[in-house]
């Protein structure tokens, strides 16, 4: 697969600009279109609009500021892109940033959102995104931490690759061969805790050779933290990047993903590229 088009989330938060430099970034290096979204819908609902009047009476108000604030946000955006020398398009919504997401990832490559740590309270009201994204989207959803500048997006230095034999796996890989390719280095961490005779550890290096990619392997038979041993292996061997499956058991979009991809993804201080 080739990754053509890159759909950036916008909204008037913080994390913004971050979202939209790793965009312009990927976009440099892979010859991609951006289309930025920028949704004017509230992204947060804070601790102290407690109550359903109260929350109902901040979003209104967040709304509208966030109607305020378009042209001016465009207007930033506009100047980066064109600065940046790169192709863009530029989208405006009044809906919820979930359903306003899912009326583009259909025509897109690569959605960029960013982390949402579920212990932070002013988070409740987008906490659900990156899950509901990643599994609605159909390709892989790049997650960035929040907080953080992202690094070396148009060359990762290490790529850790966390496999298990999944659909979900086999995708992540599938959708992510590009990244893969431009990578300095790559880690291949194979996870078959029930060490299943199918789950060849070999098997998935050697499906990366066939590309052209040159993994290095480790495998962990038994790890009993799944999630925490993927974030810890990649400190450990220096990763600046993670690609994984996202595993999730039911195709109900209220019920969410499983332990390991949950974990990772509200406490990775790593970008990660998921797929579901």
């Amino acid at each position: 697969m080739s990754i053509r088009t890159i759909l950036v989330h916008l909204a008037v938060d913080d994390e913004r600009k971050h979202r939209l430099d790793a965009g312009i970034s990927l976009a440099q290096a892979l010859d991609a279109k951006l289309v930025c979204l920028y949704v004017a819908a509230a992204v947060h609902i804070p601790a102290g609009a407690a109550g359903r009047g109260a929350s109902a009476a901040y979003l209104a108000e967040a709304q509208q500021v966030g109607r305020e604030r378009l042209e001016e946000i465009k207007g930033e955006t506009e100047a980066t892109c064109s600065e940046a020398g790169v192709d863009w398009e530029w989208v405006a919504s009044d809906t919820e940033h979930f359903d306003s997401l899912m009326e583009h990832v259909h025509r897109t490559d690569l959605t960029i959102l960013t982390q949402v740590q579920f212990d932070h309270i002013e988070d409740r009201l987008m906490f659900q995104l990156p899950e509901l994204v990643i599994r609605e989207a159909g390709g892989p959803v790049l997650v960035l931490p929040k907080g953080k500048a992202p690094a070396t997006l148009s060359q990762p230095v290490h790529t850790l690759v966390a496999w298990r034999f999944s659909k979900e796996a086999i995708r992540a890989v599938r959708d992510t061969l590009p990244i893969l390719h431009r990578s300095r280095k790559v880690t291949l961490m194979v996870l078959d805790p029930d060490n299943a005779p199918h789950c060849a550890p070999e098997a998935a290096r050697d499906y990366l050779s066939q590309h052209g990619i040159t993994a290095d392997l480790i495998h962990k038979p038994d790890a009993p933290l799944v999630g925490e041993e993927i974030l810890d292996t990649a400190h450990a061997v220096g990763a600046d990047r993670i690609v994984m499956g996202a595993y999730g058991r039911s195709a109900i979009r209220e019920v969410f993903f499983t332990g390991p991809s949950r974990f990772v993804l509200g406490h990775t201080d790593i970008p990660i590229y998921m797929s579901h």
